[in-house]
């Protein structure tokens, strides 16, 4: 069986003054938390569920514990923010095999996500008009490889989702990968060396809500909506 991990550690400073009370993973878009929409996404395809906790980790203990009772969660605690490599390179001991990863402020499908687990290796990948102001994914015949993050000239419309199927393996990646400008350990980096190895592949979506400012969430609420209407 898969194990699933959220990251809900972040402090998320862009969503100012939404998160100064409450974890980003549980605003609510479309009358449901943010939260709500992975746990729903993942309970099926994941026996256990992992969720990298830190910023008002009590708030998100409480919401599942009173909305979820019966889920198998486990709550790993970030304690320094230093980023999404950090985030899951903590997880070392609690990874059995393979994991789907996705982060816990953006908004996935179902579907997606089965899609992704059928590899190894995977990322779920989505086409967009202004690619520059995210992390872009470079692919040949579906394979990715490269990733770059905000890029100044256009390579690609093609931006990372941030929701991927992986295996222990990246542990040991992680243990190599420096702390990039933003003074981070970033994922992506680790991501990148693995791309030279294994092949990851670059699952299309039409559908991926990510929730970086305050205008996302009605943004993300207006294509939730017109979903459900299909």
């Amino acid at each position: 069986k898969m194990q699933a991990v959220i990251l809900a550690a972040g402090k998320s400073t862009r969503t100012y003054p939404l998160t100064l009370t409450k974890p980003k993973p549980l605003l609510k878009v479309a009358n449901k938390t943010i939260l709500e929409y992975s746990l729903e996404a993942v309970k099926d395809i994941a026996d256990e569920i992992i969720i990298v906790v830190g910023y008002k980790k009590d708030m998100i203990k409480k919401f599942i514990s009173e909305n979820y009772p019966n889920l198998n969660i486990k709550y790993v605690e970030q304690k320094d923010q230093l980023g999404t490599g950090h985030a899951v390179s903590i997880l070392k001991d609690h990874i059995k095999n393979r994991f789907i990863l996705l982060m816990g402020d953006n908004i996935y499908s179902k579907e997606d996500i089965k899609e992704v687990t059928k590899h190894r290796y995977a990322v779920l990948v989505k086409k967009v008009k202004n690619p520059e102001s995210f992390g872009v994914v470079i692919e040949k015949n579906n394979i990715l490889t490269d990733l770059i993050e905000k890029p100044k000239k256009f390579v690609s419309d093609l931006i990372n989702c941030a929701l991927y199927s992986l295996d222990k393996g990246i542990f040991n990646i992680l243990e190599t990968i420096k702390l990039s400008e933003r003074e981070e350990y970033e994922l992506t980096d680790a991501l990148k060396y693995l791309s030279k190895k294994e092949n990851i592949y670059c699952i299309k979506t039409s559908f991926c809500l990510m929730i970086g400012y305050p205008q996302d969430l009605s943004i993300a609420e207006r294509e939730l909506i017109k979903k459900q209407e299909k």
